[in-house]
């Protein structure tokens, strides 16, 4: 069973349903990979931040009893100003948590580049990039990367067509080429 954990994209947002997403897009090309059918399970929440996370959906793990568990938070930190040093503590504090509901392995992917997004004005969309490749950085070089977790770095090469009409989320484009890095990067 492949489960994610996070923000908008998790649950489709940006895509008109959730088989063009990011979690079902992932599935079926882990599936391919591995030639056997591959459940799968998004638990999020718009809008919704890394201790958000950590209070209010871990707790869903214990029943999902997921075999591979990927991570999707960061970009309502960077646009929220998550202080640097919260972010570290907090990535520990979800890990240990989710270590405590169940023992897939786990899977961190990184945060676009917000510079990228077509919705948001310079130099919003600047100040935004910077933030995220910062937060990217921590995420990174946190101690538990290739321990209790491991670092997906997020393409940084997509054009505006991996972004859905609102310009902030996904397209199925851009969970179609998403899903794919991940799927590999899984296996």
């Amino acid at each position: 069973t492949l489960t994610f954990i996070g923000e908008s994209p998790v649950i489709g947002v940006g895509v008109e349903n959730i088989e063009e997403g990011l979690v079902a897009t992932t599935a079926q090309h882990l599936s391919k990979q591995l030639a056997c059918t591959v459940h799968w399970q998004a638990i999020g929440v718009n809008g919704i931040n890394i201790t958000q996370t950590i209070d209010t959906l871990v707790n869903q793990l214990a029943n999902a009893k997921p075999d591979y568990l990927v991570i999707c938070l960061g970009v309502n930190d960077t646009k929220d100003l998550t202080r640097l040093s919260v972010w570290k503590t907090e990535i520990t504090r979800l890990i240990d948590t989710i270590q405590t509901q169940c023992s897939a392995e786990i899977f961190f992917l990184g945060i676009p580049n917000m510079s990228k997004f077509t919705a948001l004005p310079n130099p919003l969309a600047y100040l935004l990039g910077y933030r995220s490749r910062i937060l990217n950085s921590i995420s990174s070089h946190h101690p538990y990367n290739g321990k209790a977790f491991r670092y997906i770095p997020f393409n940084q090469n997509f054009d505006a067509s991996y972004l859905a009409k609102d310009g902030f989320h996904p397209s199925a484009k851009g969970c179609e080429e998403i899903g794919r890095t991940i799927a590999q990067l899984l296996n």
